[in-house]
């Protein structure tokens, strides 16, 4: 998953103003929240999209944002090599 994702969750949960035992609560421990968070440990994408919308995020947008920003890599490079 990466340390970026993992640092936007705990962005998310910060600007809620919840504890990691309250945004964890019923889908994995604490434990295993922060270590999301901090880039270590990997979840299942289930359990991912259930945290994102307990912070009322839709993880579908994020992966339509990350599809379109490598779209536009890949055609800003053919742009710059087509000529």
């Amino acid at each position: 998953m990466g340390k970026r994702l993992g640092h936007m969750i705990r962005e998310f949960r910060e600007k809620q103003g919840r504890t990691i035992e309250e945004a964890a609560r019923g889908l994995l421990s604490a434990a295993e929240l922060s270590r999301v968070e901090n880039g270590t440990k990997e979840i299942e994408y289930l359990i991912m999209e259930a945290l994102f919308e307990t912070y009322g995020k839709s993880l579908d947008k994020l992966e339509l944002n990350k599809i379109a920003a490598r779209w536009s890599a890949k055609a800003v490079a053919q742009l710059s090599f087509s000529q």
